[in-house]
């Protein structure tokens, strides 16, 4: 006749096994690779003239960037549109993470989030 205590696995056998089920997890993934980042030249987006604080800003780290991933680094301007243009151009580009929109915090709140503030505001009632 078994007893209760009869029935579970002796105490080294656990560990064993659970150190082979780790092992044999990690053996399923040794061949898999990242794809390496970035394999072509990284675009830079400032939506402002040449020569303005965010353009500086742009090149001093598009320089950083580009000696940390071992990539050139290109800064475009395309001013025009209170940075609109420029924002547009990153909205549109491929979603592969190659463009960057270098901008300020005032070109990152559009018109209609706004609108739709002011729209709140005169639902709200503070009595």
């Amino acid at each position: 006749m078994m007893t209760p205590g009869d029935a579970r696995l002796p105490r080294f056998r656990v560990p064993g096994a659970l150190t082979f089920v780790v092992f044999a997890l990690c053996l399923q993934g040794a061949g898999v690779r990242a794809q390496s980042f970035p394999e072509r030249p990284l675009r830079i987006i400032v939506p402002f003239a040449a020569g303005g604080a965010v353009d500086d800003l742009a090149r001093v780290l598009g320089a950083a960037l580009g000696a940390s991933l071992h990539q050139p680094v290109v800064v475009e301007n395309h001013p025009g549109a209170g940075g609109n243009l420029g924002a547009d151009v990153v909205a549109k580009s491929a979603p592969d993470g190659y463009t960057i929109l270098q901008t300020t915090n005032g070109q990152a709140i559009s018109r209609r989030s706004i609108a739709r503030c002011r729209s709140m505001r005169s639902r709200i009632s503070f009595q």
